[in-house]
């Protein structure tokens, strides 16, 4: 853990790393644009941990249909343009070993998106990682 409260690996250890199944999880994550009040340079970080129920509890190896693989809440809220890209990086992390990241640039906004695609067990303690990839190097986002 690089300097903090090391939230990221507390959800790792508690929901991520054992995900499996009908005890699985998605995350998502956001940081403020501006400073906090106060002058301490922080800026709000927020983290929504999902138990996923999945449109198919027991999909066929290999399956890469987004309407197969995917939470229905995630279904139920995403942009087409949204489950466009995700397809995209559901089929390349079916067919690797390791993790898929990508990474976008939301049209018309200052907005970024990093995600994250990975087969359940094969990318233990990635979440944390990258956070503390971030934080060693000093990336933070930009006012």
């Amino acid at each position: 853990m690089v300097n903090g409260p090391g939230y990221e690996q507390r959800i790792d250890e508690k929901y991520l790393n054992g995900s499996t199944g009908k005890r699985s999880y998605r995350v998502e994550s956001f940081r403020s644009t501006s400073l906090l009040p106060g002058g301490q340079e922080q800026q709000l970080r927020c983290y929504f941990v999902y138990q996923c129920d999945f449109a198919n509890p027991d999909p066929r190896p290999g399956e890469t249909r987004l309407e197969e693989l995917s939470d229905k809440r995630f279904l139920q809220k995403a942009t087409q343009n949204t489950r466009d890209i995700y397809r995209e990086i559901i089929e390349k992390a079916v067919s690797r070993t390791g993790p898929v990241i990508e990474f976008y640039e939301l049209e018309g906004s200052r907005e970024k998106r990093l995600i994250v695609a990975y087969k359940q067990q094969s990318a233990l303690g990635l979440f944390s990682a990258l956070s503390d990839l971030y934080h060693f190097y000093g990336l933070t986002s930009s006012r």
